[in-house]
């Protein structure tokens, strides 16, 4: 099966919009190989900027809390002061009034703060600045050159990411499951199921290489300006980095990946071609989204 090009359909597009409220909450519409895929919503990916005010604001709207039900029964605490011959009732009324506005006054301050620090905080994509969040909590588990399943043109894009500033804004990503093969090492398969987090240098995607389909639903013309976005290439040499583990797949003359039956043949270093026994798959789906770094 041929790798696809910028008039096929992809067998994978995946479309993406952001929405910041309390948090990035993201939407994703699927298409996975050629089919529609059941919707999912997720937590959107940010950058750790403002991570300390919002726990020091839900600490002090959690305290908020509790002294506000203080406040509404420290009447009780008046009653007292007029039943007994000591001014401690009256102490500790003073005492909670202090602590509520006290609060009050620290919930409003970290939280215009924390407003003022996230108000331009930009969605998942682009994810050149998010290395350490897009790694955190993951292993790496393989880094080599990537290649398509079966045979491709040499530096063919095999997966690509668009980043659209509308509001909200969007991405979109498209491409195919794809393989990564390293010497000594059995070759990596890729499933992509959802989108991956990619890392790489963000470049200007023209239009001629982004497919009819996926220019419709960007609703852009042929001749419009390009994008921004992140490609993966045959030949890009790539780290994968999971929460998961791999499980094995083949014989490689012959193998189901998804709805699709593939086939995959090693290279040699002269540039001859054998068949390959067996391999690891790693899938990215919604449970262990995989971070993918282009080198």
């Amino acid at each position: 099966m041929a790798a696809p090009t910028s008039g096929d359909n992809p067998p994978h597009t995946f479309s993406q919009t952001f929405r910041l409220t309390n948090e990035l909450r993201a939407t994703e519409d699927r298409v996975l190989d050629g089919q529609p895929a059941a919707q999912i919503q997720f937590a959107g990916m940010q950058a750790r900027t403002g991570r300390l005010l919002a726990i020091l604001k839900r600490s002090f709207a959690l305290s908020l809390r509790w002294t506000t039900i203080a406040i509404f029964l420290s009447p009780v605490l008046l009653v007292a002061q007029a039943l007994v011959d000591h001014g401690w009732p009256i102490v500790i009324f003073v005492g909670i009034v202090t602590l509520f506005f006290g609060t009050l006054n620290l919930y409003l301050l970290v939280s215009a703060v924390h407003w003022l620090r996230t108000r331009h905080a930009e969605p998942g994509p682009p994810f050149d600045r998010l290395l350490r969040e897009l790694t955190y909590g993951r292993a790496l588990l393989f880094e080599g050159t990537v290649r398509s399943i079966e045979r491709g043109p040499a530096h063919a894009p095999l997966w690509t990411d668009l980043f659209v500033d509308t509001v909200p804004e969007k991405r979109v990503a498209f491409g195919d499951d794809f393989v990564v093969v390293a010497d000594g090492q059995e070759p990596l398969f890729v499933r992509v199921e959802t989108s991956p987090h990619v890392f790489g240098k963000v470049e200007q995607v023209t239009m001629d290489r982004i497919p009819t389909p996926v220019r419709r639903l960007l609703g852009v013309g042929r001749g419009d300006e390009g994008l921004r976005g992140v490609s993966i290439r045959s030949g890009d040499r790539v780290q994968i980095w999971t929460r998961g583990a791999p499980t094995r797949v083949g014989p490689l003359s012959g193998f189901q990946l998804g709805r699709r039956t593939r086939s995959f043949h090693s290279e040699e270093a002269s540039g001859a071609y054998r068949d390959a026994g067996h391999g690891q798959l790693i899938g990215c789906s919604v449970a262990d989204r995989l971070t993918i770094r282009v080198l």
